[in-house]
């Protein structure tokens, strides 16, 4: 089975549609999965679970600044309501997404938080929903960019990120415990002249991580 969304503009702004293809089915046909009139939603990322659920993300704005904002498809039920996962009043964007056997899943996004771009992340586990957005970055010098997401099927996850400091960009990683969440985040890497410009996380199924 699979899932592809993507954003569609109704000649007035843009919205979030997603397509399900069932294997011996077909594609079941597209809808929306956001209704908010408010502003445009954009940059719609997708994971899928091995159970066939899946968990969407994406930027929407609320009329003053731009939300993360989330969407869940589950087998059985269909697609839920729309929920907002972030709590910050500053500008969020980037999001990432990534989902866990079980249709756990984790997202992460960029956010302006007192005149920086921090990193913040949320985590869904099913029967209980999304729990409360943390900020996961703990430096606070420079900006964050290029934030990325791994998820083993255990739900343990790898998150990455490059952080200015003043001289030039450092690699990042802090990881997802399912049982103690966010760990501290970890310097992936001490040169002191040149820049980390992009990174990318893989987990294997054990909960293994590789940068």
């Amino acid at each position: 089975d699979a899932i592809a969304v993507w954003q569609a503009y109704d000649g007035i702004r843009f919205n979030i549609a997603a397509d399900r293809f069932q294997n011996g089915t077909g594609w079941g046909g597209a809808v929306l999965i956001e209704t908010d009139n408010t502003g445009n939603a954009l940059y719609p990322e997708v994971a899928g679970s091995s159970n066939g659920d899946a968990t969407v993300v994406w930027e929407q704005f609320n009329g003053v600044a731009n939300d993360i904002v989330s969407n869940r498809f589950t087998v059985g039920s269909g697609w839920s309501t729309a929920v907002t996962i972030e709590a910050a009043s500053g500008t969020a964007m980037s999001p990432q997404v990534a989902a866990g056997t079980g249709g756990q899943a984790a997202a992460i996004w960029h956010q302006w938080v007192g005149g920086r771009l921090q990193v913040f992340s949320n985590t869904f586990q099913p029967g209980s929903g999304w729990n409360s957005p943390q900020r996961i970055d703990s430096y606070d010098f420079g900006n964050t960019s290029g934030a990325q997401i791994s998820m083993a099927s255990s739900g343990a996850a790898l998150a990455t990120w490059i952080q200015a400091n003043g001289s030039r960009s450092d690699g990042w990683v802090a990881r997802l415990d399912t049982a103690a969440g966010w760990t501290r985040p970890q310097l992936l890497e001490s040169n002191a002249t040149t820049d980390v410009v992009s990174m990318s996380p893989a987990s294997t199924g054990n909960g293994t991580g590789f940068v």
